[in-house]
């Protein structure tokens, strides 16, 4: 991409940063925090902590959960990755068709393959600006192994100004349907899909997921057990991404919140969106804020995602080419990966070693 294409992008991402590129820091992969933990959810508030050692995650894939996806060995080693592409209707957010692509846990590989017996929580992921569901794919290969469905949608990959009100309902509208799949005879997810669902995002999708949350909590849409925004977008202003303000949004969020950022992230530095999110948060709302210290932006990306080029053009720029030391992008999926899934597995699983999980890669 020419320099010039390169601003106009980190323009349109980035609107009006009030702070400059990361804080410098290369110590270690996790800074992080935990407030306002309720009494009896399983966690223990521990205040600030970081690690000072750093990481490298392993590069296998997840290990098969027995009792996710069924009898590990044998010509079953993981849960394989099925797929299916949903075309959906009446979204309140899309005057027009949403196409929605669903991963889940099967027995075999590929397009309309038979879901593994049993139902799995639902992870409904959005994408971030000029962006695609293809720029995700370490997510899915993650959290399908470990017995999650994952649906992604399009619809806003290409435009260059987004209403993030009607992004999140569509977001709301995706876990609905997608449920209620779940219980259509004719449905290939019949009998498959739980009860339990997240509202993942990253950039503007991170800063929607507030907003569906908050559109849940007011009665419209399915309220989700929680949601995960990795980098996301929560200061509007100058941006090209118009309507309620994901901080705003936070306020009326009453379900457990994870938020990742980068510390090298010059599109949404964390302390003018992924800080600003949290701190908006009710009080009595579980929440955890963790910042990858050598981690950009475009990390939460996949590495070989369609979008990652313009992203890492645009954040070099915003960036004035001078952004401190990052970890690979490769290193930044797995990382992010290693406190998304114990997340995940804690809320919609309720695995009782999850959150000792999640402890344990904060740790070390």
């Amino acid at each position: 991409m020419a320099k010039s294409g390169a601003l106009l992008v980190a323009a349109l991402l980035a609107g009006a940063l009030v702070l400059g590129c990361g804080d410098g820091r290369a110590v270690g992969p996790f800074d992080a925090g935990v407030v306002d933990a309720p009494a009896g959810d399983g966690e223990t508030p521990t205040g600030d902590a970081a690690a000072a050692a750093d990481a490298t995650p392993a590069a296998d894939a997840p290990a098969c959960v027995p009792d996710a996806c069924g009898v590990c060995g044998g010509d079953n080693p993981h849960c394989l990755i099925g797929d299916t592409t949903l075309t959906l209707t009446g979204s309140p957010g899309t005057s027009g068709d949403l196409t929605v692509r669903v991963f889940y846990p099967a027995y075999a590989t590929g397009t309309d393959a038979a879901p593994s017996p049993g139902a799995f929580p639902l992870a409904v992921f959005g994408h971030g600006y000029q962006q695609s569901y293809q720029d995700y794919r370490y997510a899915w290969e993650n959290l399908v192994p470990r017995g999650f469905i994952v649906a992604l949608h399009d619809r806003l990959s290409s435009d260059l100004t987004i209403d993030i009100d009607e992004y999140a309902l569509d977001l709301g509208f995706i876990v609905a349907r997608v449920r209620a799949l779940g219980a259509e005879p004719t449905s290939p997810l019949f009998g498959h899909v739980a009860a339990g669902a997240a509202i993942l995002g990253h950039s503007t999708g991170g800063g929607a997921s507030f907003n569906a949350a908050a559109d849940a909590a007011a009665g419209q849409g399915p309220l989700p057990t929680t949601i995960v925004a990795l980098a996301p977008l929560g200061n509007l202003t100058g941006s090209p991404i118009y309507g309620t303000s994901p901080i705003t949004a936070a306020a009326a969020v009453t379900v457990p919140t994870l938020i990742l950022g980068g510390g090298e992230d010059c599109l949404c530095p964390v302390p003018a969106h992924g800080q600003l999110l949290y701190d908006a948060l009710p009080a009595g709302t579980t929440r955890y804020r963790a910042t990858l210290t050598r981690g950009d932006h475009c990390g939460f990306s996949d590495r070989d995602g369609p979008g990652l080029a313009k992203c890492e053009a645009g954040e070099a720029a915003m960036c004035f080419y001078a952004q401190g030391p990052t970890m690979t992008v490769a290193e930044q999926n797995q990382l992010a990966m290693t406190l998304v899934a114990p997340w995940l597995e804690h809320y919609l699983q309720q695995r009782p070693a999850a959150w000792g999980a999640l402890q344990a890669a904060l740790g070390s």
